[in-house]
């Protein structure tokens, strides 16, 4: 008998008849069908008890990332609620404020209000996504001019470079959730320069099929070890100066789920201190595109 095996579920069991005049016997026989049972067993259960393991590590790093989830989701919620309280007090408690400064402190209340709002709906849109509950409505829509809607005014440290090609790229997506994956990765350059610089946003056909939207910064830059983490759900680049810069960790993987219903698919390149480029392929129907998918 000659036992072998390199891996759990990996076990080879060799018997060899003895000399002709001894051959095995059914007494011999059933304990060897006994001991390959129970060495079958017992390979199962291995098997079992690691997968079982493998199971508790996802689920504790699911738990905590929810509870770090929670943390910032809290904080978030906290830090504009008490703003909002505070120059309500402002405005209801001192009548003799300015029209200019009263004005400046309503304006604070209504960009604080939008937030949470924004906060809010980005919560319930993973929901519906993930659930199959959310629904897109296809169209034939110009790229250019859905990401002009999406430039940000007034910035005082940023230059935003539109790079189009001359002919308009028409495609048929969702234009209100592809607003939405522009706005996120545009705001996100934005946020992740804190010393400024030039963002360009590029559009570009790729063949016949496919066209792409990049986003460049010259911002922080991302270690190669955190890209990989990118995209997923409630993650952050864990380096002080990311997380010194409030964020969810919902914007990317919202982009990467919207993205992913229209057909397509999104990346990153980035070098720590260099800026980073994140981009999205999307077909140039994406209802053709998930049709055949679902074929």
């Amino acid at each position: 008998v000659s036992l072998s095996g390199a891996s759990v579920g990996d076990l080879l069991l060799l018997v060899a008849d003895r000399a002709p005049s001894a051959t095995f016997g059914e007494e011999e026989l059933a304990l060897l069908q006994a001991f390959a049972g129970q060495a079958g067993v017992a390979i199962e259960n291995q098997r079992l008890h690691e997968n079982l393991q493998h199971a508790n590590a996802l689920l504790k790093e699911y738990d905590r990332l929810k509870s770090e989830f929670v943390a910032m989701v809290a904080h978030d919620f906290r830090k504009p609620l008490t703003a909002i309280r505070g120059f309500a007090e402002l405005v209801l408690e001192s009548p003799e404020l300015s029209p200019d400064t009263r004005r400046e402190f309503m304006g604070t209340i209504i960009r604080e209000t939008d937030a949470l709002a924004s906060l809010a709906e980005d919560t319930l849109l993973i929901s519906r996504i993930e659930t199959g509950e959310l629904g897109f409505e296809f169209a034939e829509v110009e790229l250019g001019p859905v990401l002009l809607e999406c430039m940000p005014l007034g910035l005082a440290e940023h230059s935003i470079l539109l790079d189009m090609p001359p002919e308009p790229m028409r495609i048929v997506a969702d234009a209100y959730r592809l607003r939405q994956v522009a706005s996120n990765l545009i705001g996100n350059a934005v946020k992740y320069s804190p010393r400024g610089g030039t963002i360009t946003v590029r559009g570009r056909f790729r063949g016949a099929d496919h066209v792409s939207l990049e986003v460049q910064d010259q911002g922080l830059g991302i270690p190669k070890e955190e890209l990989r983490r990118l995209f997923q759900k409630f993650q952050r680049v864990r380096t002080p100066g990311h997380l010194a810069i409030p964020g969810t960790g919902l914007g990317l993987y919202i982009c990467r789920l919207i993205v992913q219903g229209h057909g397509g698919r999104v990346w990153v390149e980035s070098e720590p201190g260099q800026g980073s480029t994140f981009g999205v392929l999307l077909p140039r129907d994406a209802r053709k595109a998930r049709a055949s998918a679902s074929t």
